[in-house]
């Protein structure tokens, strides 16, 4: 973390709000006082003249003794004109800053959203108050905002690997990648695999195959709209199941949680993405029927939308599912309205190993992929290199696409709101609700 950060406070929401701090440990004051105050939507505090890095960040330290007994913190509070405050705190220990409920408050008119960055071993601590909207519902909140909008101009958090928060230990690695088997045969000794597969797969799973902590209905109720899906089929146990690296969740499970959500919310309209398949050759035609009969007349008929349709339009069909399936020329004479061609949705992979080449990767797709009548996804993730996991997957310091995630989602926020708001539709990350990308993308369909 260094021996402080560098802080300041946006007002991205359409109410005015006075910034307070009510308390604080173990953090000196300076650059707090100049973090409170009124301020207007769509200005900052420090104000413009007060800041002191680059004309934006006002400067905060630990105090150096005291912080490695991680007992620092400060208390925010952010007041809107009328209702209850929406409150942060902010802790700092010897190695980060952090926020451990990014839950906001419910009554409020306003929600505190806290990301940090680590710059050359500098902390850079954004804070930004949006608009509090009831995530779960918030396609039907902004109806105003949205329902004259084509649906693929509408600003849509989704999810990388959408449903590889669970595995089945049973069913081992999944055809998707030999990675996972590679990792199995390095640390085999011959006789001890038999003793340590459960604690192997247990460890690369949470390294290299989770992606997300949360259920598909628990990401749908944070306000995710966009599910990317890869399946295999296993013959065994006669089943589709999401993969990575692994054998994750049954495609079943996944779209009954996506039908119960559905159900409840019907005006809230879910892409799912099914763009990689792994040894269903033969068995489409049963995929895309599961498919179909789950989700039942909520699935997005192309013969009567399309990408560019406006949301009332879904709206008034009852349309809340729109599927993309890789092997659609499969499936096309008995499900060819429902499962959408890929053609219709943008979706580059950057390949990128580090954030600087992701940022250099993500301003090229955006710049010569985005088609204002196509879905786009903006796939806001670090690959990382496989022989580095390999060598890391047992170390408990090594990398993990969570670590991964920590560092770059405070990065891809900031992307999405300084450069490529215009051009935002479908944003993805890794563990999406470690940074505050869902209330950007949410609030984005307000601003639009």
């Amino acid at each position: 973390m260094g021996e402080g950060g560098y802080i300041r406070i946006q007002n991205r929401s359409t109410h005015k709000v006075e910034m307070k701090i009510q308390k604080g440990r173990s953090v000196d004051d300076v650059g707090l006082g100049s973090i409170q105050g009124v301020v207007e939507p769509g200005t900052q505090l420090p104000k413009q003249g007060q800041a002191k890095y680059g004309g934006k960040y006002e400067y905060i330290e630990g105090e150096v003794r005291l912080r490695v007994q991680k007992d620092g913190y400060f208390y925010l509070e952010a007041h809107p004109e009328d209702g209850p405050p929406s409150t942060l705190t902010v802790k700092v220990d010897r190695d980060n800053w952090w926020v451990e409920d990014r839950t906001p408050d419910k009554d409020s008119k306003v929600a505190l959203c806290f990301d940090v960055d680590e710059i050359e071993g500098t902390s850079k601590i954004e804070i930004r108050v949006y608009d509090n909207v009831d995530t779960a519902d918030w396609m039907n909140v902004l109806q105003d905002d949205i329902q004259d909008e084509p649906l693929c101009q509408v600003g849509l958090p989704g999810t990388h690997d959408s449903a590889t928060y669970a595995f089945n230990k049973e069913l081992g690695a999944s055809p998707d990648s030999d990675l996972t088997t590679t990792i199995q045969d390095k640390l085999d000794k011959g006789k001890l695999l038999g003793k340590l597969t459960d604690f192997v797969l247990d460890t690369v799973f949470e390294r290299m195959c989770k992606c997300q902590k949360m259920n598909i209905q628990q990401q749908l109720e944070h306000g995710i709209r966009y599910l990317d899906l890869r399946v295999a089929y296993h013959a065994e146990t006669n089943a589709f199941w999401t993969c990575h690296g692994v054998y994750c969740v049954e495609v079943a499970d996944v779209l009954k949680q996506v039908n119960e959500f559905l159900k409840k919310h019907p005006k809230e309209i879910v892409i799912l993405d099914f763009n990689h398949f792994y040894g269903t050759d033969g068995r489409n035609k049963e995929l895309a029927a599961l498919i179909v009969q789950s989700l039942g007349g909520k699935v997005a008929d192309f013969n009567n939308v399309k990408p560019n349709s406006r949301v009332s339009e879904f709206w008034e069909q009852g349309f809340q599912a729109v599927v993309f399936f890789e092997k659609r020329d499969d499936v096309k004479d008995e499900y060819g309205g429902e499962m959408w061609h890929r053609g219709y949705i943008r979706s580059s992979w950057p390949e990128a190993n580090d954030p600087k080449e992701l940022h250099g990767k993500l301003k090229e797709i955006v710049g010569t992929q985005r088609d204002e009548n196509k879905f786009f996804v903006l796939q806001g993730i670090l690959t990382p290199d496989g022989e580095l996991i390999k060598d890391q997957i047992m170390d408990s310091g090594g990398v993990s696409l969570k670590s991964i995630a920590d560092g770059t989602n405070c990065k891809v926020v900031d992307w999405v709101e300084d450069e490529f708001q215009q051009e935002t539709n479908i944003v993805i990350v890794d563990f999406f609700d470690n940074c505050s990308i869902l209330q950007s993308i949410i609030n984005h369909n307000r601003e639009s």
